[in-house]
């Protein structure tokens, strides 16, 4: 028998849940009815629906069989119990199933530690196009082919308070060490501590910024914005974060081995050293709903000991293309290896969630000292709007204080039936973005370069996507202006 995926329209009252329920106590709905409803009390059509209604035979008994496809097309269109009394059958199944999680929970902490495999595949093609006077200063840029991730790890809980990762990259090389395979993520962590709350010791990101705390499997655009320049890449280090117990704030604060490698490597007689501290505010979170309509403002602070060493920022437009361990797609802007005592990032962010609309946006401020030089400030923001045309929302989780996956109403499905073709269409989302970042200011000339940035992004399922990018990059360097057309495509499975 095939299995039929169900997507969850609003009720009555016009509320719309954000995840799907199932239930087999009452029979659903004809497709008929539920295109009598006002618009504001379902989703919008779908060809599935327009398919069922055409099938529907009028028949009184809608159970789900093998016998009445048409019936288990409108039972997915349809959830008969939103909104309705929980039977005390539902309630004793739910009860039961706390039940067995918390004897697993119980067993799995017996007998140490649990194991789960997941990774990701994330394959790209770049194209290009460049105006003379661009294709003067960066040469010509080739297009290509490249995965952009393919990790695998292992993560698990342990004991009740324990928990660790650790992934692997086969794809990016490490920017300093140029070799991989290489670590990305692996860490320990000692959970439900008094006053700290999490205590994480290893290799990790460090907490900079809404879009770099989530994952590259759930960002909105192929790649993060332009102020990521300056943002640190993951590093060995120490971390205590938690929340308050009305998950109305969040926080983490930080101290990171400044200069390690990806293989958590550093050496040397000075301490060099990065503290970041990051707070966060959940002001509006419409439980009901889970989180369907939020307001989210946060702020970081860190301090880069560099210590009389060199560093550099630098950008291309949004897109990574890399040959080996090199990046065959030059840097718009750089500003060249700059002698530091340190530096200071200062950002803030915000974005919210109205259902199917979303708004996202940050700014950095990074303060460089140089020795015999004089102070130079470079700074950076993006902002984005995002539309789910099939009604879905970007997801927030407000236990880790983070954006995730979103699930599709319908999964994508296409199959053949005895009497026609039966189709889900997946979620679609449309979004736009400026970013810009600046890089010169004072004996530091790297050039200050806008995108604007259009996105289609098409989710088969919470863990299969397709992405299409259409990136204008607006280049001023050395007071000449130049312009970019790239076109990006990106097919994603994550498990």
């Amino acid at each position: 028998m095939l299995a039929w995926p169900q997507a969850t329209i609003a009720d009555e009252s016009g509320r719309e849940p954000s995840a799907p329920r199932r239930s087999n106590q009452v029979a659903p709905a004809s497709a008929a009815e539920v295109r009598s409803r006002p618009a504001r009390s379902r989703l919008p059509e779908s060809p599935a629906l327009h398919f069922a209604e055409f099938l529907d035979t009028g028949a009184e008994n809608r159970l789900i069989s093998p016998a009445k496809p048409e019936a288990r097309l409108v039972f997915w269109q349809e959830d008969v119990n939103e909104g309705e009394e929980i039977s005390v059958e539902e309630l004793d199944q739910r009860l039961q199933g706390l039940e067995a999680e918390s004897a697993a929970r119980k067993r799995a902490a017996a007998k140490g530690f649990s194991h789960r495999v997941f990774g990701r595949i994330q394959a790209d093609a770049v194209t290009f196009s460049q105006d003379a006077a661009n294709r003067e200063q960066l040469g010509n840029i080739p297009n290509g082919t490249d995965f952009r991730r393919v990790r695998i790890g292992v993560q698990g809980e342990g004991h009740e308070i324990y928990y660790y990762r650790l992934e692997i990259g086969f794809a990016q090389a490490d920017s300093q060490t140029k070799r991989r395979p290489r670590i990305t993520d692996a860490y320990f962590e000692i959970r439900d501590l008094p006053w700290l709350g999490v205590l994480r010791v290893g290799q990790f990101r460090e907490p900079i910024s809404i879009e770099r705390s989530t994952s590259g499997n759930d960002i909105t655009f192929m790649e993060r914005g332009l102020p990521q320049a300056f943002n640190p890449a993951r590093r060995l280090g120490v971390m205590a974060f938690d929340h308050s117990a009305n998950e109305k704030w969040y926080w983490w604060n930080g101290l990171f081995a400044q200069n390690s490698t990806a293989f958590g490597e550093q050496f040397g007689d000075a301490p060099r050293v990065a503290w970041v501290d990051r707070a966060v505010w959940l002001p509006w979170y419409d439980k009901p709903s889970e989180g369907r309509y939020l307001l989210q403002l946060g702020a970081s602070y860190s301090y880069q000991s560099i210590r009389d060493q060199t560093r550099k920022f630098s950008s291309t437009p949004e897109v990574k293309l890399q040959y080996g361990a090199e990046s065959v797609i030059p840097n718009f802007v750089n500003t060249g290896n700059l002698l530091m005592n340190d530096f200071q990032i200062l950002q803030c962010e915000a974005s919210t969630v109205l259902g199917p609309l979303s708004f996202q946006a940050e700014y950095y401020g990074v303060l460089v000292d140089q020795p015999g030089q004089p102070t130079v400030f470079l700074h950076g923001a993006y902002a984005f709007v995002s539309y789910f045309l099939t009604g879905e929302n970007r997801v927030y989780d407000p236990i880790q204080g983070i954006y995730v996956a979103t699930k599709p109403y319908s999964e994508f499905f296409r199959v053949r039936t005895d009497r026609g073709i039966g189709m889900g269409p997946g979620a679609w989302e449309i979004a736009a973005r400026f970013s810009t970042i600046n890089l010169s200011d004072g004996n530091v000339q790297g050039g200050r370069l806008n995108d604007v940035t259009l996105g289609v992004n098409w989710y088969l399922n919470f863990q299969s996507r397709i992405m299409f990018n259409y990136i204008h990059a607006f280049l001023n360097r050395y007071n000449q202006p130049s312009n970019a057309d790239v076109f990006a495509m990106r097919a994603q499975v994550v498990w």
